[in-house]
C-alpha cells in the first residue's frame, strides 16, 4: 500500500488513507483537480457486496482493486 501511495504522491496527487465511501472505507483515496476520484483496495477484497453498493451509489470515480503485485481490477463510474 505504501508503494502505491508514494507513486501517486510523486505524481502530485493528494492521497488519503482509509477514506470514507458511501458504504465502508477504501484503503487509499487518490485525488487531483480535474481527475475523477480514485479509490484503491489493496490485498484481499473482503466484501464484493460493499464494492457493488459503492458502484451503485457513487458517481465519477475509479475503483481500483490491487489483488496481487501484478494483478489489478478497475471499475470506472461516470
Amino acid at each position: 500500500m505504501e508503494k502505491i501511495e508514494n507513486h501517486f504522491l510523486a505524481l502530485g496527487y493528494e492521497v488519503t488513507r482509509e477514506p470514507n465511501l458511501s458504504h465502508g472505507r477504501a484503503d487509499l483515496g487518490v485525488f487531483k483537480d480535474g481527475q475523477p476520484n480514485l479509490y484503491v483496495e489493496v490485498g484481499t477484497v473482503t466484501s464484493f457486496y460493499k464494492i457493488l453498493l459503492n458502484l451503485k451509489a457513487m458517481r465519477n470515480f475509479v475503483y481500483l482493486l490491487v489483488t496481487a503485485d501484478n494483478q489489478l481490477i478497475e471499475f470506472r463510474k461516470v
